[in-house]
């Protein structure tokens, strides 16, 4: 309804809000309610595929690669029952996924990880980064704690949508969403909490580009709490002409509390 009202720049971000969208209706499939199931439906996933997980705890580490779906059919990885999400506790990590696309995420719980909450990779391939994703309403809390661990990290991922999800308390130096190399991304009506730690809240870098930061809440997110920009190890670097840690990143219409700085 604001559409006439944003200026030129950030109508990129609310057309791929638009593309997406319509792929994050419910659907049903297929019932999992024990890890064993989870990481066999994992496994299985095709295009089309819907794995509505049960209440429940969900101990250690759960990991895909290659999970394909489609715009018209993509995979669903969701609570069964959203007023009562399944809780991932993870070791090292509580859910990463490798060289994926058209995947959702949504309405599930993500605890305890040592690293990342969630992690979202294109591997080693990154001539092919990871696209079209959705995360909603997903929460993440109490990572790490110390050291470089992250909410959820992303890296080498295109068309992305994250979408009232909620952070808080993760690495004493990482991010609440940490972003690198990723291009055409909006992150819109979030949560983040934690401390004036050396950590930041949103961080945009290793060249990426076309991201919109809209409508989120920072509550203490870090001595940073919105960081575009940074400095990427040459390697995981997404090359952009001519070279920067990140181009045409918008941050508009949110709410900061708390931090050293509100923007850096």
């Amino acid at each position: 309804s604001h559409w006439k009202e944003q200026p030129m720049s950030v109508r990129p971000g609310i057309l791929l809000l638009l593309s997406l969208v319509h792929a994050a209706g419910g659907a049903e499939g297929a019932r999992v309610a024990d890890a064993d199931g989870l990481r066999h439906a994992l496994s299985a996933a095709k295009a089309g595929t819907s794995i509505l997980i049960a209440p429940g705890d969900y101990h250690g580490y759960f990991g895909a690669a290659d999970l394909r779906g489609t715009e018209e059919q993509p995979i669903v990885i969701a609570a069964a029952d959203a007023s009562h999400p399944p809780v991932f506790r993870g070791a090292g990590e509580c859910i990463h996924l490798t060289s994926v696309s058209h995947v959702i995420l949504r309405d599930l719980v993500l605890t305890g990880a040592k690293y990342n909450g969630l992690n979202i990779d294109a591997g080693d391939e990154y001539a092919s980064p990871s696209h079209h994703i959705i995360l909603e309403r997903l929460r993440v809390h109490d990572i790490g704690p110390e050291g470089n661990r992250d909410g959820i990290k992303l890296t080498w991922v295109d068309d992305l949508l994250v979408r009232d999800c909620t952070v808080e308390r993760w690495g004493s130096g990482g991010s609440a969403i940490d972003m690198v190399g990723c291009r055409r991304g909006l992150v819109t009506g979030c949560v983040f909490r934690h401390t004036d730690s050396g950590a930041s809240g949103v961080q945009v870098k290793g060249g990426s580009a076309g991201v919109v930061i809209h409508g989120c809440r920072f509550g203490a997110a870090g001595q940073r709490a919105i960081h575009l920009g940074g400095s990427t190890a040459p390697a995981a670097t997404r090359p952009l002409d001519p070279p920067c840690e990140a181009r045409r990143v918008i941050a508009i219409g949110n709410t900061i509390v708390g931090s050293m700085a509100a923007i850096a």
